[in-house]
């Protein structure tokens, strides 16, 4: 899987956020976009829900189910304080895919 259909998979996810009004504005969604900390949009509730919506498409999409460990992910992250879409990807990607490409 790459950055771009993992991208377009979390623009897809914000989209659907706004649309069931968990979050108040539609998001384009960039490797920059901060998902969570200072910065981001998304409330906690709405956070969770993405979670568990990127769950449910990594699992259709690898034809199991999968589980993002969110302690795993705050460990990954460099920048412990935000996570941005980037470091998201990355994380998927290593943790799914056994790459990542942390720019």
């Amino acid at each position: 899987m790459d950055d771009k259909l993992l991208l377009q998979m979390i623009q897809d996810v914000t989209d659907s956020l706004y649309r069931s009004e968990l979050i108040p504005n539609q998001m384009i969604i960039s490797d920059q976009t901060v998902l969570l900390g200072i910065g981001s949009s998304i409330d906690s509730i709405a956070f969770i829900t993405l979670f568990s919506e990127m769950e449910d498409r990594l699992s259709s999409f690898l034809g199991k189910e999968v589980f993002i460990d969110f302690n795993r992910l705050h460990d990954f992250n460099p920048e412990k304080s935000n996570l941005s879409v980037a470091i998201m990807i990355a994380f998927i990607k290593d943790t799914f895919f056994g790459r990542a490409d942390i720019g």
